[in-house]
């Protein structure tokens, strides 16, 4: 009899260590799942629907059009770098007196005496920023026309320069027989070059008053 207890006993033993031993292994397994539940929560953070609806609505996810504008954006910025390198410095006098054109704010007086003084040459007709055609000009919005009008305003600015540029050009010509050819030809190739860079600005300018013109008279083309 205490044999055979002995044996129950012993199996007894072993039954409830393998019981154990099954427990065990289940709890690690579960832990181990767990984990790696948690592991997959953190790589799919922010994937939800939800999360992404958010983002579209607040313009955080970046569709395919963005590409395009985004090159366009960097050439524009990297132009923008080339243009501040700076140059050998120019006469003390003249550096003041030329920063004080961006430090302040003009006068409507001064403006109209400097448009006075400076006016467009008879044969430069084309700086004078084009008008809309009458039959338009009724039919677009107030905004619309407010909008060009202001562009309007940028191209005349440009136009004013270009106006000096070409009187400073065509007065160093005139007088050249008095100048040195050396600097007659740097002031000449200057001037030029300043004014290629306004004229360029004119049609940039002029390019977005006829885009901005066609989405008024044709919404729903652009808005598709």
């Amino acid at each position: 009899m205490e044999s055979t207890s002995t044996k129950e006993l012993q199996d007894q033993v072993k039954t409830h260590e393998a019981k154990i031993q099954e427990l065990e292994e289940a709890l690690n397994t579960k832990s181990l799942n767990e984990a790696g539940n948690e592991g997959k929560r953190d790589w799919s953070l922010g994937q939800s629907e939800d999360e992404d609806e958010a983002d579209k609505l607040l313009g955080n996810l970046r569709s395919k059009d963005d590409d395009g504008n985004m090159c366009q954006i960097e050439e524009l910025l990297a132009d923008i770098e080339k243009g501040a390198d700076l140059g050998p410095e120019i006469s003390q006098n003249v550096a003041e007196s030329f920063l004080k054109t961006i430090s302040r704010q003009l006068s409507k007086e001064s403006k109209a005496k400097l448009r006075e003084t400076l006016k467009t040459p008879s044969n430069c007709k084309q700086f004078s920023p084009p008008k809309i055609n009458n039959e338009i000009w009724k039919i677009i919005p107030s905004q619309a026309r407010l909008q060009d009008v202001k562009q309007q305003q940028s191209q005349q600015a440009l136009s004013v320069g270009l106006s000096a540029l070409s009187i400073i050009t065509s007065q160093v010509l005139i007088r050249k027989s008095q100048i040195p050819n050396e600097v007659v030809s740097s002031i000449v190739k200057l001037a030029i070059d300043a004014a290629n860079v306004l004229g360029d600005q004119s049609q940039q300018v002029n390019s977005n008053r006829k885009m901005d013109l066609k989405r008024y008279l044709n919404p729903d083309f652009y808005n598709e």
